[in-house]
């Protein structure tokens, strides 16, 4: 008897085990299908490649007369892959040249990045544990180099960083901004609202 191993394997199983004649059948079975799924996984990162270059392609194109000028604005996710210490350097003094910059718009998508993660319910709001995951998502940059503490050295106790976040996050002055319609009312009374 075939064990089932999730919906719809039964027959999947049952029909592979009619076509086996020997263990060596089976063997090769498994190996042709080991074959077309790293076949299919080759093709899906060659398409995503792809993808990711016609979106940088069309950056290129809206931002014109930057790239031509060789100033060349960054998919915001590049953030994430810096690798290099120098890198990081390079960026943030990017980002002190002020609000025009490639890096302060990369740095603007990055931290919205950051601000819709977190955003678990979508509704423009941070609650409590959602500016938590907010805070941890925007300091694993800095962290990556070095130039911020993690969470463990920047507390002594769970309770501590608690305390503190907590007394952070009501010192905040969020945009005022009504509950959507059929917000429950339990809902936390703070919010932080994205002011776009």
């Amino acid at each position: 008897q075939v064990p089932a191993i999730g919906s719809g394997s039964d027959s999947i199983l049952a029909a592979m085990a009619e076509d086996v004649s020997s263990p060596g059948d089976l063997v090769e079975q498994i190996r042709t299908l080991q074959a077309r799924h790293e076949q299919r996984l080759a093709d899906m990162r060659d398409k995503h490649k792809l993808q990711v270059e016609e979106l940088r392609q069309q950056i290129r194109m809206q931002n014109g007369n930057a790239s031509a000028s060789g100033t060349e604005v960054r998919v915001a996710m590049d953030v994430h892959f810096m690798d290099q210490k120098a890198q990081f350097i390079e960026f943030v003094k990017g980002v002190e040249k002020g609000k025009d910059s490639s890096e302060f718009r990369e740095l603007y998508n990055f931290l919205l990045k950051c601000f819709t993660d977190a955003d678990n319910n979508f509704d423009g709001r941070l609650g409590f544990k959602e500016f938590e995951v907010l805070i941890e998502k925007a300091a694993a940059l800095p962290r990556r180099f070095g130039y911020a503490p993690s969470t463990p050295e920047m507390y002594a106790t769970e309770w501590d960083r608690l305390q503190k976040r907590m007394a952070l996050f009501n010192s905040l002055n969020p945009k005022t901004t009504p509950l959507p319609p059929g917000t429950p009312k339990n809902i936390d009374s703070k919010h932080i609202s994205l002011d776009m």
